[in-house]
């Protein structure tokens, strides 16, 4: 991912993360609450995006991280209102 931008479109519940991926490494994909839960966890995805519905979602602040084979790793920061 290095310098480049990571993506997130919320829509409702529901995320489109686009990010940089031009060596289709494996990725890791968490989404947690904020006292660390796991709500979701995808992996190994071998693309440059995501999409995932959380219906279950309640208003709050959650996390999005993503983190590559080569150890390079990305959170954000999702807020739910």
């Amino acid at each position: 991912m290095g310098n480049d931008e990571v993506l997130l479109y919320p829509n409702v519940c529901v995320f489109i993360l686009e990010f940089t991926n031009p060596t289709k490494e494996k990725v890791n994909i968490s989404l947690f609450k904020y006292d660390g839960t796991v709500i979701s966890a995808d992996y190994p995805l071998s693309r440059n995006s995501y999409s995932g519905n959380f219906p279950e979602l309640k208003i709050g602040v959650y996390f999005l991280k993503v983190d590559l084979q080569n150890n390079d790793s990305r959170t954000l920061k999702v807020f739910i209102r």
